[in-house]
């Protein structure tokens, strides 16, 4: 296997290109020869160019791509996963990100362990905020220094040459455009189609295939005005790894951490730990974030009202699931049929501000929730 290389992915921010730069430039390589790529978009900026010429690399070559043709950042982006073909494994680096020391030993390691059918790419940043609800996200910790999410992670991302040719077929095809099944998350269909993980997403969920996500960030989001944010945010800032260590990575069969596009985690793992639920098979919606069929005779856990549950569970322990796995009775979480959900869960899927903190912290009732909701959006 080659050293990945490192591509960043340029264009007119000039301060947040030499902070990442910087942050490269203090990382660990150990005698690793490593490629640098500063990829840069047709209308970048000169000086990005000058800073790029001028920056000294001492871990490897250094190559400047500089586009004769503007491509906007989805495409750009694209350019440089097709990188991978020449040099087995990318790194691809927004300007707004920056690195911890480590992230490179994090790639070699990783990359060397995680190679199976089942994942479609590595990420170096890990997510703590669900983007469907506006909840903070909250994995399950199951002992190893990875877990697993259908989902797209671009904020840092590592790809395979056969995985990237393999979505890039399918992108030229533009098997996008075929219908969307329920089990993909229909808001992302929304999302501009200057967008680039809209696109890796729908391949996910159409494969069945995952990223692997480490537990301790090796990136971090500065949210820089761009094409991503109308204005600078600090919202998606995780705590940086300053430290190496020997990592204990789970393989995707064996893991007890692992959740589907709609941030839920597999019904199996539940079963594992609750007997409860070893009788049948049922649907998690435990963010309220999934289309559900009322008229389904299907079995669901949920944080949506119930008529008539048939089991109950508090909404007391972080992460929720630990709730149903400790089975600790209360309100909040409800086990049943799908045709018994009530009305109520319309008016979840309309609230940006609400708090997760609310729901766990007041234990609000249906009648309350729906008076909190009320006075939120009138």
């Amino acid at each position: 296997m080659k050293n990945p290389a490192i591509v960043i992915v340029a264009y007119n921010r000039e301060k947040p290109f030499i902070r990442l730069l910087k942050s490269l430039g203090k990382a660990i390589y150990y005698d690793f020869d490593v490629p640098l790529i500063i990829s840069i978009d047709k209308g970048g900026s000169e000086r990005i160019i000058n800073i790029s010429e001028n920056y000294v690399w001492e871990h490897g070559t250094k190559k400047i791509i500089r586009h004769t043709q503007h491509l906007g950042l989805k495409d750009h982006l694209i350019s440089c996963g097709d990188l991978s073909k020449e040099y087995g494994h990318v790194i691809i680096l927004e300007d707004d990100l920056m690195v911890s020391q480590f992230f490179y030993d994090y790639a070699v390691k990783s990359i060397n362990w995680f190679d199976t059918a089942s994942i479609m790419g590595i990420s170096l940043y890990s997510p703590r905020h669900n983007i469907y609800t506006n909840y903070p996200f909250i994995p399950i910790e199951d002992g190893f220094d990875n877990f697993y999410i259908q989902m797209p992670q671009t904020w840092g991302q590592i790809w395979g040459k056969e995985t990237w040719s393999s979505f890039k077929k399918w992108f030229e095809n533009e098997e996008y455009l075929r219908k969307l099944d329920k089990s993909y998350p229909i808001f992302i269909d929304k999302w501009s189609d200057k967008s680039y993980a809209k696109y890796i997403w729908q391949y996910m969920v159409e494969e069945d295939l995952y990223f692997v996500i480490p537990r301790t960030s090796f990136t971090t989001q500065f949210g820089e005005f761009g094409t991503n944010f109308n204005q600078a945010v600090t919202h998606f800032q995780r705590p940086l790894s300053i430290g190496t260590q020997e990592f204990k990575f789970s393989t995707f069969e064996k893991s007890n951490s692992k959740y589907d596009s709609h941030y839920e985690l597999f019904p199996e793992i539940i079963s594992k730990f609750n007997d409860e639920f070893e009788e049948r098979s049922f649907i998690m919606d435990i963010n309220g974030s999934k289309i559900i069929n009322p008229n389904e005779d299907r079995y669901i856990v949920t944080t949506k009202p119930m008529k008539r549950p048939l089991r109950e569970y508090a909404l007391q322990m972080k992460p929720p699931e630990l709730n149903i796995i400790n089975k600790i009775e209360g309100e909040g979480i409800n086990y049943g049929t799908s045709y018994e959900i009530t009305k109520v869960r319309q008016f979840r899927k309309k609230i940006h501000n609400f708090s997760w903190d609310d729901y766990y912290f007041r234990k609000l009732t249906s009648k309350r929730l729906l008076g909190l909701i009320l006075r939120k959006l009138f």
